[in-house]
């Protein structure tokens, strides 16, 4: 089916991770709440790795009935019926995640590219409410999905902005050259001003595209 409930494991992977050494700066982890109606200001939630498990865990239930939402929304009359689809281990508690499953220690450190895949596949299955764009939940996702690529090797290193490009001429960035098809009734003239441009682009140095040279003279 396209649309199902997670694991229970699922939920409390993303609230770890989203505490984690290497996602959560200072091991503090926010996201908007609600954006506030009109002359209202926003709201924001946080959560810190040494919050109270029962913190964590309302956070995680959130999400979790967040997901049974979706479901709902998608199949009416399988979850009246009670036939959820996916993985239905905890539906007599009613979807809610307890404390315990955040006791033990913190994760110091996650792959940032599993908690992406893994925010990915409950956005998939959360976001079939019509309301899901401006869900705390969906915020929640947002929030962590940003903080898991800042994350990834590379990223803080990167520049801000666009980086220098190659040169024109060099092997990163060869000169590239019109095509010249065989049937352009000025062919000869063309072929031979570009033969006289790829001379002195040659003479300066520069690295010119062999398949154009090729392509543009039959080979």
């Amino acid at each position: 089916m396209s649309c199902y409930m997670v694991e229970r494991s699922h939920i409390v992977y993303l609230i770890r991770a989203a505490v984690a050494g290497n996602i959560a700066q200072d091991r503090r982890f926010n996201w908007l709440r609600s954006k506030g109606g009109p002359g209202e200001p926003c709201t924001w939630a946080e959560l810190r790795q040494y919050d109270e498990p029962a913190d964590l865990a309302a956070v995680a239930t959130m999400l979790w009935k967040a997901n049974l939402a979706s479901v709902n929304a998608r199949y009416p009359d399988a979850v009246s019926g009670g036939m959820v689809p996916g993985f239905v281990d905890d539906d007599s508690a009613g979807y809610v995640v307890a404390p315990v499953y955040f006791r033990g220690p913190d994760l110091d450190h996650v792959d940032p590219v599993q908690v992406l895949k893994s925010a990915a596949c409950y956005e998939y299955q959360a976001n079939e409410v019509a309301e899901w764009e401006e869900s705390e939940a969906h915020h929640f996702i947002l929030a962590l999905q940003n903080a898991a690529i800042a994350a990834l090797p590379g990223y803080g290193a990167a520049v801000w902005g666009s980086p220098e490009l190659p040169k024109e001429g060099t092997y990163e960035r060869p000169m590239r050259y019109e095509r010249i098809t065989a049937t352009d009734p000025e062919r000869k003239l063309k072929l031979k001003a570009q033969r006289a441009q790829m001379e002195a682009d040659a003479k300066a140095g520069k690295v010119l595209c062999i398949t154009d040279i090729m392509s543009n003279n039959g080979m």
